[in-house]
């Protein structure tokens, strides 16, 4: 029996059906010293959730502003995935399409199959070459961003070609927002804001979330990791990123004791006079294309809080809705979506595609075309089926390639 995230026809045969999802959790999060001893577990537990894996990879980067240059970086590999390591200056020299394809990929939870679709002719050919230099059949990839400067990706190289299925990719994307959240924790020093035991009783606290917060999450941390609950997709749900969008909660131990430390891992942002952590780190995830829900879950806030930090940062900036501020997010951040090939969209599609882009709601696109509610969400519907986008938050960073061509082969400087 194949996972399937929830039974229909929302398949791609990729997981295991009892994949041990804590457990990835739980060695992402070890407090291990050294690189290695930290890598070895992870890539154990990460190729265990995967039907058909031949190797998976952990490689951890860091670049210039302009991505021109990327230093020395780390990389733990077993099987078919250590012909993957490569070194800095021949990613570099790749076209600039598939650098930004591999960088800045569509969603934080890539396939080469999905990667290499969006590819201009050109970009396609160099893609193949490629290819055929690390001679794995498919790769799946999850891209995070811990810092500004810091690439860190997961890579599984698997059988057959695939295409991520909904929930999958949602799977996916959750671990990587943890993977995130991990290669942070391990960059900084270890500042901690409180101490509670397995329970949820408070031993000591400095600072930060509300004690009732902290509780109440070390007791959904301890729920996801009984025997019944950590195979089970779900229990992957309970275990958010963050609390409260600036610490994590993981398990050491003093002695003999078990217990929870609350650690400062808010991401870094540059300073900014009007919006608030809170707000720019919500614009950011946004930028990327996560929905409401993933953001909620990866900086630990609620779906409310999610929305009110985009509508308050819009309204600083002077911008008349969300949409229209993750628009100009997506033209600032190194992080946009890929274009939109036009040839998949009719021709009614691609201008309610922009009108969605605008950030108008679809009571509004009806009365300016003149057609019903439903014929418009309908239509939308159908737009975020056609370019894989999980919500018309993706559709807002995101662009129309030019007729005729799919991607963009230049990367801005």
């Amino acid at each position: 029996m194949v996972f399937v995230g929830l039974m229909g026809r929302d398949r791609s045969g990729l997981l295991q059906a009892r994949a041990d999802w804590v457990g990835v959790l739980e060695s992402l999060y070890a407090p291990v010293g050294d690189d290695a001893s930290w890598a070895r577990p992870i890539l154990d537990a990460f190729n265990a959730v995967f039907q058909r894996a031949d190797g998976v990879g952990l490689f951890v980067w860091t670049h210039d502003t302009n991505l021109k240059t990327i230093e020395a970086g780390k990389s733990f590999t077993t099987g078919r995935a250590q012909s993957m390591v490569m070194r800095p200056d021949a990613i570099l020299s790749f076209e600039s399409e598939l650098v930004d394809a591999f960088f800045n990929p569509p969603a934080l939870a890539n396939t080469h199959t999905e990667l290499g679709q969006s590819l201009s002719p050109s970009g396609k050919a160099a893609f193949s070459k490629m290819q055929r230099a690390i001679d794995v059949v498919e790769v799946i990839g999850l891209v995070g961003r811990p810092e500004p400067g810091t690439i860190a990706v997961l890579a599984a190289s698997v059988d057959r070609k695939t295409i991520l299925s909904r929930h999958e990719r949602r799977l996916l994307t959750e671990l990587t927002l943890h993977l995130e959240s991990a290669v942070r924790l391990r960059s900084r020093p270890r500042d901690i804001r409180a101490i509670l035991t397995p329970d949820g009783a408070v031993v000591h606290r400095e600072s930060g979330p509300a004690s009732t917060a902290l509780a109440a999450r070390t007791r959904e941390i301890e729920a996801s990791r009984t025997r019944r609950r950590r195979r089970d997709p779900d229990a992957i749900a309970l275990w958010n990123a963050l609390v409260a969008g600036e610490v994590s909660v993981v398990e050491q131990y003093d002695g003999p004791r078990r217990q929870y430390a609350v650690l400062e891992n808010a991401p870094s942002r540059r300073s900014n006079r009007s919006l608030t952590q809170r707000e720019i780190e919500t614009v950011r995830m946004a930028s990327r294309g996560l929905p409401q829900k993933l953001i909620a879950y990866g900086l630990g806030l609620s779906p409310g809080a999610v929305s009110n930090a985009l509508g308050q940062a819009a309204a600083k900036l002077g911008l008349r809705s969300r949409l229209e501020l993750l628009n100009l997010a997506s033209l600032l951040t190194d992080t946009a979506r890929a274009p939109v090939d036009p040839a998949s969209l009719t021709a009614t599609e691609r201008e309610i595609f922009e009108l969605v882009r605008r950030g108008l709601s679809n009571e509004e696109i009806a009365r300016r075309r003149a057609r019903s509610v439903r014929t418009v969400a309908n239509q939308v519907a159908s737009i975020l089926q056609k370019t894989d986008s999980p919500s018309r938050r993706a559709i807002a960073s995101s662009k129309l390639a030019p007729r005729g061509i799919k991607g963009d082969s230049s990367r801005s400087a």
